[in-house]
């Protein structure tokens, strides 16, 4: 008959390996339902892509064509080369690339506003060979968010100028919202060309 240690001893084996498959079942569960089941159970072929600005893009960032999901970066690092690029380096589903040709372009983009960066490839012409395993893709700098965003707050500071003109009744743009007499001239001009378009349109044949 077992003794009380031993029974502890199997019966906290058995939590361990409880949890163990709880946490895979659970790793597997987030795989699947991000999306990244093909990779998970396809084979996978590598290519690099050379860019000069790689702006947020990370180690495990998305890859995708065409708006789907086609694979994962697996390293980013600066490569002697004559323009100094950087190398990102990223695995793709073996059925999708057949699709990556050698006119296809990489581009860093960004999920929404605010999301985590991802690299997109473009779909390649029906002309162009489908690359090698290995190859290396040509690429688009990313977007420089920061600077989007800064033009985007220049342009507002501007709109908000030109409504407190408004509202303080300032500026040509000011007066012509308030200014009575503008606006009388105006509708009587309106008037007056309704009553009369030929003293304003002149047509002659020669």
């Amino acid at each position: 008959m077992p003794s009380a240690g031993l029974r502890k001893s199997w019966s906290d084996v058995r939590v361990g390996l409880l949890t163990f498959l709880v946490l895979i079942l659970l790793v597997l569960g987030i795989t699947f339902a991000g999306g990244d089941k093909g990779l998970f159970l396809q084979k996978t072929s590598f290519l690099k892509a050379h860019l000069a600005d790689v702006g947020g893009l990370k180690k495990g960032s998305s890859v995708t064509m065409g708006g789907m999901t086609i694979g994962r970066v697996t390293d980013i690092h600066f490569v002697t080369n004559p323009e100094d690029l950087i190398e990102v380096a990223f695995q793709v589903r073996s059925d999708i690339r057949g699709r990556i040709k050698t006119d296809s372009i990489c581009s860093v983009r960004t999920q929404g506003m605010l999301g985590d960066r991802y690299l997109d490839i473009s779909l390649g012409t029906k002309e162009a060979l489908t690359l090698a395993e290995g190859s290396v893709l040509g690429g688009n700098p990313a977007t420089d968010f920061d600077a989007t965003l800064r033009q985007a707050s220049d342009v507002l500071g501007e709109t908000e100028k030109v409504l407190t003109a408004v509202n303080e009744k300032q500026g040509t743009v000011g007066q012509f919202f308030y200014d009575g007499e503008f606006y009388r001239e105006l509708t009587d001009l309106i008037k007056d060309f309704k009553k009369h378009p030929r003293k304003y349109i002149k047509f002659s044949l020669f």
